[in-house]
């Protein structure tokens, strides 16, 4: 029986219909014939209305196969048609959405498989774009999904690719088109299965979610970028989509949180993620508790307590290199410095104003040059950055901030700051925009600090260790 269901329902619409009314007019016939005969014998008003009767149940009865059909079949044969679908819809759209069209089904799919949105499942493809250097305008993307919605639309009025019965109007957006993303060489294309209320309620879920996210949160193009934590709103709604640090736009970051907020498992995560998606990218550590990276001891780049100073001045030197034009190398480098007012509380006030300075060159010149920071510490008060603060593109606090923190760097968005955090979440913020709930994902740092450390040179003997 569920052979020749498949069969049938993926037939086109007249094939469907008269299915439908072949099974209607077999169950009905099989159920007056017997009862006509009956009512003939006694030629009764209760006769007819039991044949009345037995009509319903058939009636009934159809549309509880019906039922049972489309919640068996419904989401399965949009799964196994969806690759067909899309095939065509992107083969026919390809030049408007500067894509190559593909030449086969398999040029359409996806190494990264299908993920869940709520109820509803959503299948990733990617399409190559006519030219792979040229990043494409978020406008230009929510245009891409409006048209290959439009054709999908145009492709399923047609009934030939999806199980359509001739009542069931509502599946013309059962292939919903979620984002267009541009992926560099690749345009991925996220498509939602959109096959009853829950799951239709899931994508307008999604959606809501999305607008309600700045997008100055974000960049059109994936490098040069660092994805950091994930998405919270989204990942509330089964989506996990990172929030980029784009370090060209914004190129410093400053992360705060209290003990016990997460702040040293999120910074080792964005250290191997620097080091994984940025080529030729190289750390240096300045740690002034001596303590969260010691996995790096022995290795060049890394600096521990009152070393830290040397530390410092190092990825200072390798600026004023770059800047004097005696080392050309514009390769992404990081000074990542923990617990950055620990360290200036530490010093006396001239020693303490000279490496505020140091910070603030860096702060106001590095971008040009490839040299980026990001500064660790448990609080944001003034006081440890100096005019130069405003210059931390890139801010993210977990745990629960204290008033002077939400005031100096969410100003103007912090009653919409939460109080109550918990571990491994808060929130981000590019160039002054609105904040953006975040929830720090969960690894294995073990694994995190082995691979940092294959991006690290071990000192070599009698040496000091050099950025």
């Amino acid at each position: 029986m569920k052979k020749a269901l498949n069969i049938l329902t993926t037939q086109p619409v007249w094939a469907q219909f008269a299915y439908e009314m072949v099974l209607t007019v077999i169950l009905t016939a099989a159920a007056v014939l017997p009862i006509g005969l009956i009512a003939q014998c006694f030629y009764n008003v209760a006769g007819f209305i039991l044949i009345a009767g037995i009509i319903a149940l058939a009636v009934i009865v159809r549309g509880i196969h019906q039922r049972a059909a489309q919640s068996q079949l419904r989401l399965h044969h949009l799964y196994e048609n969806a690759p067909r679908v899309l095939f065509q819809a992107l083969s026919d759209a390809a030049m408007q959405i500067g894509a190559l069209a593909p030449a086969t089904f398999e040029d359409i799919f996806s190494p990264q498989g299908d993920c869940t949105l709520g109820t509803t499942t959503v299948m990733c493809f990617e399409l190559f774009k006519s030219k792979s250097g040229i990043a494409v305008d978020p406008a230009q993307l929510i245009e891409y999904r409006s048209i290959l919605q439009a054709r999908i639309n145009k492709l399923l009025c047609t009934g030939r690719y999806i199980w359509l019965p001739f009542a069931d109007y509502c599946l013309l957006s059962a292939l919903t088109i979620l984002e267009v993303q541009d992926g560099g060489a690749m345009l991925y294309i996220h498509v939602a299965l959109v096959y009853d209320d829950a799951s239709r309620q899931s994508v307008l879920d999604y959606r809501n979610a999305a607008t309600a996210v700045p997008s100055n949160g974000s960049t059109s193009k994936q490098v040069p970028a660092i994805p950091l934590a994930l998405n919270k709103p989204l990942l509330d709604y089964g989506h996990k989509k990172p929030v980029l640090w784009p370090y060209d736009q914004a190129p410093h970051a400053v992360v705060i949180g209290s003990t016990g907020s997460g702040k040293t498992y999120f910074v080792k995560q964005t250290i191997w993620r620097a080091l994984k998606h940025i080529p030729n990218a190289a750390v240096t550590v300045c740690d002034f508790k001596a303590d969260d990276f010691r996995f790096l001891s022995g290795f060049a780049g890394y600096y521990q307590h009152i070393d830290c100073a040397v530390g410092l001045q190092a990825f200072v030197d390798l600026f004023t290199a770059r800047q004097a034009g005696t080392d050309p190398c514009r390769d992404f480098r990081l000074l990542v410095f923990d617990e950055w007012a620990s360290y200036l509380q530490s010093l006396d006030k001239k020693q303490a104003d000279t490496e505020m300075k140091k910070l603030a060159t860096l702060l106001m010149l590095g971008r040009s040059f490839g040299c980026h920071v990001l500064v660790s510490q448990q609080r944001g008060d003034a006081q440890y950055f100096s005019t130069a603060r405003d210059n931390f593109g890139m801010v993210i606090a977990l745990g629960n901030l204290s008033p002077e923190s939400r005031d100096m760097f969410f100003k103007g968005y912090k009653d919409k700051i939460e109080l109550t955090q918990e571990q491994g979440t808060g929130y981000a913020a590019v160039n002054g925009g609105e904040p953006i709930a975040i929830q720090v994902p969960t690894v294995d740092i073990g694994k995190v600090e082995s691979a940092i450390q294959q991006h690290f040179t071990p000192t070599p003997p009698g040496g000091a260790g050099e950025a």
